[in-house]
């Protein structure tokens, strides 16, 4: 009886043996999971993003969805393969298809958009400093199978806010919480109009003071940009080196789109800038975009004179495609009357900044796809100008493919 029974636990032990051996290999089938890490963090902070626990035979869709504060949807997607033992990680492996290409654990948030099927993008920008709450959820034979909720913040804690309407100035102060002086930044839009202040909290939250600044469209300022003297940011870089926040020896200034444009002229203009970062800018001035379609003037001046600038050339084919777009509905690519107006040399040649007057370093960064204006050919001019004896072991060109 003895012997009976020692032979049946022995089963047993066995049987229960096999089964846990069994369930540890199915249970990751069963507990299909998103894992990110962090789950709350700025905008700009590397994250982990790791599959588990799923088929190893089928492929799983990862989706991310935000809406913005004007309640707009914004979309991204990537088909992963996961290994045998039902795993994915995105800082490993790159996906089958989707919004973006190659391995970046961060493909998902940055290439979100509106109409991921549409060449023409939207640039998503912040007014209200709010924190993007992301939506990402795996799917498999079409049917959801995980979800996860993350967030990106633009300020971090410890970052003072303050409205500055002073001097003649109008913007928004970011100083980081420290107990010494950090150094300035300057952070001038593009002729939308819009204060950066994603831009500048986002900085601020990583240890720089930086005033992002509106040089038209907002009372006490000009209606348009239109003659902007850049004594209006000669006042701002003064400014800045009177606060007690700012390490007024360690000044720069980020300019995007006409902004950069405009930056690239603050730099070569002011010697107390010690830094230029140009955004889609242009190493030329062209004419001021004015709400009248007729009005041809220099968006900038200086010492009380225009800045030399490009005409817009207008050809008839370019005309045309203005027309069939209105048709349309829609939206207009200004690229090719960019081009066309460089053609005009005398005017390129006495438009063109002198980069070699900025006091420090020169970063440009472009894109190979822009359909606002050939941002590329435009900072490739300001590059190749970038040759004196102010020239920095420090400067960049950095051209994005598909931007």
């Amino acid at each position: 009886m003895r012997d009976q029974t020692s032979g049946l636990m022995a089963k047993l032990n066995s049987s229960l043996l096999l089964f846990a051996i069994m369930m540890t290999m199915i249970s990751p089938l069963c507990a299909q999971e998103i894992r990110i890490k962090p789950e709350t963090g700025l905008v700009d902070q590397p994250v982990s993003i790791v599959l588990s626990g799923f088929d190893p035979s089928k492929t799983v869709t990862l989706r991310a969805n935000m809406e913005d504060e004007f309640g707009q949807d914004w979309d991204s997607y990537a088909v992963f393969e996961v290994n045998r033992t039902g795993f994915a990680d995105l800082s490993l492996q790159s996906p089958i298809r989707g919004t973006y290409k190659g391995i970046d654990p961060t493909g998902l948030i940055w290439s979100l958009s509106k109409d991921p099927g549409k060449k023409n993008q939207y640039v998503f920008m912040s007014k209200t400093m709010q924190p993007m709450t992301i939506n990402i959820s795996a799917e498999v034979d079409g049917k959801t199978a995980a979800t996860k909720c993350i967030e990106r913040k633009f300020l971090s804690a410890g970052v003072n806010r303050i409205d500055i309407n002073e001097s003649g100035l109008v913007g928004t102060l970011f100083a980081p919480n420290a107990s010494t002086p950090s150094p300035g930044i300057l952070i001038i839009g593009g002729a939308d109009g819009n204060l950066r202040e994603d831009l500048a909290g986002l900085l601020a939250s990583h240890g720089y003071t930086t005033l992002a600044i509106a040089y038209f469209g907002r009372e006490g300022l000009p209606d348009e940009p239109l003659n902007v003297p850049l004594e209006y940011f000669g006042r701002a870089i003064e400014w800045m080196k009177s606060n007690d926040a700012v390490d007024g020896d360690k000044i720069g200034v980020i300019g995007w789109s006409k902004g950069g444009e405009g930056a690239l002229l603050v730099g070569s203009a002011y010697p107390d800038i010690k830094a230029v970062v140009s955004l889609a800018g242009s190493g030329v001035v062209f004419q001021a975009i004015a709400n009248d379609y007729h009005v041809i003037k220099s968006p900038w001046s200086f010492d009380g004179k225009d800045v030399p600038y490009i005409r817009f050339m207008e050809t008839p084919l370019f005309i045309l495609q203005m027309i069939i777009t209105e048709i349309s509905g829609g939206p207009l690519s200004l690229n090719s009357m960019f081009t066309d107006s460089l053609k005009n040399r005398t005017a390129m040649d006495r438009a063109k900044i002198d980069l070699d007057k900025i006091n420090g370093p020169v970063m440009i960064i472009s894109g190979d796809d822009d359909e606002f204006w050939p941002s590329e050919q435009l900072s490739q001019i300001a590059s190749k100008a970038r040759k004196g004896n102010n020239y920095s072991s420090h400067d960049q060109h950095m051209v994005y493919s598909g931007n």
